[in-house]
């Protein structure tokens, strides 16, 4: 007879769709499709201790902040770190959650609709997956959109009777683990960005 789940959490109001421990083990946070939240859970308290619910759109994506000792950003001070989400009200939010409160410490508008996210390995940077064929880099240090990218071949093989809402659409985005490259999967290609020549650029970022 299969035995019975640990522990069972209830809270969302929609389908459960991404469930993410944090780098550390200590904490889970989970989405769902429609009820426009994240909610962080604590296995050791057995309970939902934090809800981060200011976007007024279903979430699209989160993501943990990663753990680096020689990264210089403030916002990676010890503790658990922070979360960015990423929503269909075409906003991105990060949250510090180190001393285990929900506090919003900056919001950064897209002007297009945006599906996935994926922040640097020293989390610093930040890229951004749009719904038209676009790659965004942030700057979480100044707040600031520093470059985007787009790509060609979805123009070029995507014919009208083909098109649909996800032709263009960036599904996952995601850095190397040295920070150098960054790498989009569209509906038909793999799109792989070369940061080191942007690092040569734009010195500055990061700094």
């Amino acid at each position: 007879m299969p035995k019975l789940p640990k522990q069972v959490w209830l809270g969302h109001q929609s389908t459960v769709e991404s469930i993410k421990w944090d780098p550390k083990g200590f904490l889970l946070a989970s989405s769902a499709a429609d009820d426009s939240q994240i909610l962080v859970w604590s296995p050791k308290s057995r309970q939902h201790i934090l809800s981060l619910n200011d976007h007024s759109g279903a979430i699209r994506d989160f993501k943990w902040s990663n753990i680096d000792p020689k990264a210089a950003s403030s916002y990676n001070q010890g503790g658990v770190g922070f979360i960015v989400t990423l929503s269909m009200d075409q906003s991105i939010k990060l949250y510090d959650i180190a001393r285990n409160k929900a506090e919003c410490l900056m919001t950064l508008k897209h002007p297009q609709h945006i599906g996935s996210l994926s922040l640097s390995p020293d989390n610093s940077l930040l890229a951004v997956g749009g719904q038209n064929q676009d790659i965004y880099i942030w700057s979480l240090k100044d707040q600031k959109l520093i470059r985007s990218f787009y790509n060609p071949v979805s123009n070029e093989e995507v014919t009208s009777s083909e098109f649909d809402a996800n032709s263009k659409a960036v599904f996952d985005i995601n850095w190397s683990s040295d920070g150098t490259v960054v790498a989009a999967g569209f509906q038909k290609s793999v799109v792989m960005i070369d940061m080191k020549k942007l690092f040569a650029s734009q010195t500055d970022i990061g700094s």
